[in-house]
């Protein structure tokens, strides 16, 4: 967008639900943190310490969870349509244990 303003001046949140964005992120970085990244984490925190997580389908959400998940020593088990190759290898990319 090209132009100020716009809802965002009549926005108002609750600042339980705000958190600050380190200055480190770009806008271009920490867009998908506020969008698919708190839907999983939402999800995500649900939880709790659980060891394995499986993760219902692979899009923007799940990707981001699988991430953040792998990073803390849990095992990702992505489900997705069948046969879909290419969802599957992008889960296994990202360090997901099983996929199908």
């Amino acid at each position: 967008y090209d132009r100020d303003g716009g809802y965002a001046e009549y926005a108002l949140a609750d600042a339980r639900y705000c958190f600050h964005l380190p200055t480190r992120y770009d806008d271009v970085h920490a867009a998908p943190l506020l969008c698919a990244g708190l839907i999983g984490y939402r999800a995500y925190a649900m939880t709790g310490e659980a060891h394995r997580i499986g993760l219902y389908g692979f899009g923007a959400a799940a990707h981001i969870i699988a991430q953040v998940a792998g990073r803390q020593g849990r095992e990702v088990y992505a489900f997705t349509r069948p046969g879909d190759m290419r969802s599957q290898g992008f889960a296994r990319s990202l360090g997901a244990v099983w996929t199908g």
